[in-house]
């Protein structure tokens, strides 16, 4: 489930993430892909139309987990402060999404729900 993280929490990992490039972007989205539990990752990148798409078949997410997808500081991965000593994953503070939502201009993400299909339509 995706939460706010609490604001001591925050304020121990802000980190300010940027991403300057459109390589930095790709390479967030596949590890967020891993973090996910994928085994396989497409990556589709339209240069003229300056596009990204990233297709995985990691575990995706609830419902209530898209309204919350790419607002600063939400993650799934970390809920308290003992968490940061543990963490296996690549991704944990809830900024990367939210740094490439910022600078989209759309977002359009669907997320498989064993049968039923969930879309996002960020813009």
């Amino acid at each position: 489930m995706i939460r706010c993280l609490p604001e001591e929490i925050q304020g121990k990992i802000r980190s300010g993430v940027a991403i300057p490039s459109l390589q930095q972007c790709v390479e967030e989205l596949i590890l967020n892909s891993i973090d996910a539990g994928a085994t396989c990752v497409g990556v589709r990148i339209d240069m003229e139309a300056f596009k990204v798409q990233v297709i995985d078949n990691g575990s995706g997410m609830t419902v209530e987990d898209m309204e919350r997808v790419g607002t600063r500081y939400h993650t799934s991965k970390c809920s308290c402060i003992e968490d940061l000593e543990n963490l296996k994953c690549y991704g944990f503070r809830g900024e990367a999404l939210a740094s490439i939502v910022s600078l989209a201009t759309c977002c359009y993400t669907e997320v498989q729900l064993h049968t039923d299909g969930v879309c996002l339509l960020i813009n």
